[in-house]
């Protein structure tokens, strides 16, 4: 153990370090050019990350406010228009588990660069679809791309080392907020143009940002690109083990993403279809600026971890489950502000809760975070797909209020289950 340092050791310290970082720098201002450098460095990082997650995430919500595009091109009702968002996110569930090894074994830059590509053309030839199938499948294959690029974006922070990776991670959430909210609100304002003209332009406009990204990501492959190829039968093997893993080691986020990704899959998509219909009949355009709500929801999701902090993870699950139903509840009158006031609410509490389930996964100790991670997300969107279609079997007969109703029966039944199964509760408070 080092002898502190009297006062007189401290004053020779302090002038013998002005003196030695004058030498290292000799005195020319290169340490001014180095402090630039790193500020360049952190600008292109966050740049870069959230360009790519709006661009990655824009595609999954695209159809939600094209209700009345859909039913007057394709003839679809409220089921078939559902299906489109289950056809992607049942994508982003099966292949969710895989896209880590996927993307490590290609690199971040590649990884992220061709799935986003592979976005943009597939936006492009949707302008081109006279079918349902076609539409269906294109949409599944989009969901089978998305979470390979969500999956290096999650592992960036090792190729721009020097750069604070919280505030990387913030900015990751603050880019799936943008591109929900750009994919739902570009397609519907470009609607009066035509199909086929709204998604060559939406696809256009992946296509530049994607090449905005390719340029923006450092050549480097970090620590992705060292791991080595799986085989076949270990990944396997791997994927085998999803379930118990599910059950033994993240059973209350499992619980928790499902019924959260149900709820908000089957408000945001039948709150549109609502909408569009009568006494409201909002235009496409309308519908496509209603998802404007969720921006107040990043204020929200800036603060969570300090709430967290100071209250721990259960209070604000509390306060976010009341805030929501609140929400819902104002969506119950026939009246536009309401229905409004209501999702922004609703919005919010949804984004405070996803922030509060990623916080605590990454704060689990499992020997295969990995493993954990996708785990969680195939239950995540495995749920979101249920939830795009199921109230669909009720809407013509119950309608909204059907729609409510089968939502809180679905939040209730994980209340009990984890009641029944004695699944842990969360931690008081964490330290983030």
């Amino acid at each position: 153990m080092s002898n502190p340092l009297s006062p007189h050791d401290l004053a020779e310290s302090a002038s013998g370090g002005e003196a030695a970082a004058c030498a290292a720098s000799n005195c020319d201002g290169s340490s001014l050019l180095d402090n630039a450098s790193q500020r360049t460095l952190r600008r292109s990082a966050h740049a870069a990350s959230f360009i790519a997650t709006a661009a990655a995430f824009c595609n999954l919500y695209a159809m939600q406010a094209l209700y009345p595009a859909l039913a007057g091109r394709f003839g679809m009702g409220p089921a078939s228009a559902g299906s489109l968002l289950t056809a992607t996110t049942l994508g982003l569930a099966l292949c969710a588990p895989f896209a880590g090894r996927l993307a490590a074994r290609s690199g971040a830059k590649a990884s992220v660069f061709s799935a986003l590509a592979g976005l943009a053309l597939t936006t492009c030839l949707t302008a081109f679809c006279e079918h349902t199938w076609s539409l269906v499948a294109l949409r599944l294959l989009q969901g089978l791309l998305i979470p390979v690029a969500l999956s290096a974006l999650l592992a960036t922070g090792k190729l721009w080392p020097s750069v604070d990776p919280a505030g990387l991670a913030a900015t990751y959430v603050t880019g799936t907020i943008f591109g929900g909210l750009a994919g739902r609100f570009l397609p519907a304002a470009l609607m009066h143009t035509g199909w086929s003209s709204t998604f060559l332009c939406f696809g256009g406009l992946q296509l530049a940002a994607t090449a905005t990204v390719f340029r923006l990501f450092p050549n480097r492959r970090g620590e992705a690109g060292e791991v080595k190829l799986v085989q076949l039968e270990s990944l396997f093997k791997w994927s085998a083990q999803i379930w118990p893993t599910v059950c033994k080691t993240i059973p209350h986020l499992a619980i928790g993403a499902a019924g959260l990704m149900f709820s908000q899959a089957a408000i945001t998509t039948f709150v549109a279809i609502r909408l569009a219909s009568a006494p409201f009949n909002w235009n496409t355009t309308q519908l496509g600026a209603l998802y404007i709500v969720f921006v107040p929801a990043i204020l929200f999701v800036r603060l969570t971890p300090l709430a967290l902090r100071v209250k721990g993870p259960r209070w604000i699950l509390l306060a976010a489950a009341t805030t929501s139903w609140v929400g819902l509840g104002l969506t119950l009158p026939e009246k536009d502000v309401a229905v409004v006031a209501g999702l922004a609410l609703f919005s919010a509490a949804v984004f405070v809760v996803q922030t509060v389930l990623a916080h605590q996964l990454g704060c689990l100790e499992v020997e295969n975070r990995e493993l954990a991670s996708g785990s969680y997300l195939s239950v995540y969107y495995l749920a979101a797909s249920a939830g795009a279609i199921a109230p669909a079997l009720i809407w013509g007969s119950m309608g909204w209020v059907g729609c409510l109703g089968m939502v809180a029966a679905v939040q209730a039944s994980g209340l009990l289950i984890a009641k029944v199964c004695k699944i842990n509760e969360f931690p008081q408070k964490m330290s983030l």
